[in-house]
């Protein structure tokens, strides 16, 4: 396929046991390739196949293309076009052996030594551990990650509620029960989160190696993650600096699911992993 200022190659591909996992390589054409750039990883978000939220993983992989870089769009077992696995009873153990089989595929058939992940939502669950285990992955980028209220978060939220007339009613209800502790874990009795000192220190740990993260959240989550400062009062011991960057989209949903809300996502995302220069943000915290 030919993109808009140079040519790529998109190749299908079954890899893992019994060749189970189906993958799209996408390369630009040598010559066009960023010397020393890291493979970046795309797999699927919740039951999303490996396209993305409204393709938003094939635009993404596309414009990276553009910029001589090398991506790898997959289908974990069990989802999307890949075989279930036999005898899996821990899909996140299913999820982050694909994540290495993939990386050791890669660097068996073209050489590959370092990968960058984006994952969404439970894509961002599988991929921060195979992170921490494998220091091949040298930068995360995690939509909608783990997320824990701070004070300020069940401040926000009864602010938000004022404003909303039609939720008046439940105020009254909601002030009843205890609204005041702190969770480690959403409410929405799917996805569980490692405890909060827990991903403070890996995220730490990863900073300290020379790894790069992008955190993003939406306001798609409101069960845990609700306003701009709540990263910072997440995580107190993380400081700004180049190699960690945080945005907050406040209008956005988890999907990103209109035409603006994508592009600006993904040039955030490829400026992160051309590594082009962002101002470094301050926290702020109540």
């Amino acid at each position: 396929q030919e993109g808009r200022t140079q040519r790529m190659r998109e190749e299908a591909l079954n890899i893992g046991v019994n060749q189970s996992v189906v993958c799209i390589l996408s390369r630009p054409d040598i010559g066009q390739r960023a010397e020393g750039s890291p493979i970046v990883l795309f797999f699927n978000a919740g039951f999303l196949h490996r396209v993305g939220p409204f393709r938003l993983w094939v635009d993404l992989s596309r414009a990276l293309t553009q910029s001589g870089y090398t991506s790898f769009r997959f289908d974990l077992n069990g989802l999307g076009d890949s075989t279930e696995c036999e005898n899996a009873s821990d899909f996140s153990v299913v999820a982050i052996r694909n994540i290495r089989e993939v990386m050791d595929e890669l660097q068996s058939r073209i050489g590959a030594r370092e990968f960058v992940l984006v994952g969404l939502c439970s894509g961002a669950d599988y991929g921060h551990p195979a992170m921490v285990a494998d220091p091949r992955i040298r930068g995360g980028v995690w939509i909608d990650a783990f997320g824990y209220r701070t004070p300020w978060f069940h401040v926000q939220r009864q602010l938000q509620r004022l404003l909303s007339a039609r939720r008046l009613k439940n105020i009254v209800q909601n002030a009843l029960r205890n609204e005041s502790r702190t969770s480690d874990f959403p409410d929405d009795g799917v996805r569980e989160f490692p405890t909060q000192a827990k991903s403070q220190a890996e995220i730490q740990a990863l900073l300290a190696d020379g790894r790069r993260l992008f955190f993003v959240y939406t306001a798609g989550v409101p069960d845990y993650f609700n306003h701009e400062r709540q990263f910072w009062g997440m995580f107190p011991k993380l400081k700004p600096v180049a190699s960690l960057r945080y945005r907050y989209f406040p209008e956005t949903d988890h999907t990103f699911s209109l035409v603006n809300e994508r592009r600006e996502v993904q040039d955030e995302i490829l400026r992160f992993i051309v590594k082009e220069p962002a101002p470094i943000p301050q926290p702020k915290t109540p």
